[in-house]
């Protein structure tokens, strides 16, 4: 193949990860810690375990670790829920 070619002019694609605003925060007890704290604000009947639980399972895939973890909190409540508790953030 000459050096000119297609191929060896390509570049690296960014992934996913580095494509986002957010920071991507490694330690997941850090990720969780700081969506249960904006659950338990969007819904003060939840318990601490059953939000733990849910964000857990949340933690291990990358659609919501990709997400800053109070956005990521964000997503099983309706607009009108957060809307009304955006000045908390």
């Amino acid at each position: 193949m000459s050096p000119d070619s297609p191929f060896d002019r390509t570049e690296r694609i960014p992934s996913v990860r580095e494509q986002t605003i957010e920071p991507y925060l490694e330690n997941t007890d850090a990720w969780v810690a700081r969506c249960r704290a904006r659950v338990l604000q969007l819904d003060a009947v939840l318990k601490t375990d059953e939000a733990d639980a849910l964000l857990w399972e949340m933690s291990q895939l990358e659609r919501w670790r990709v997400m800053g973890p109070e956005r990521a909190a964000d997503q099983p409540y309706p607009p009108a829920v957060c809307a009304g508790r955006s000045d908390d953030r």
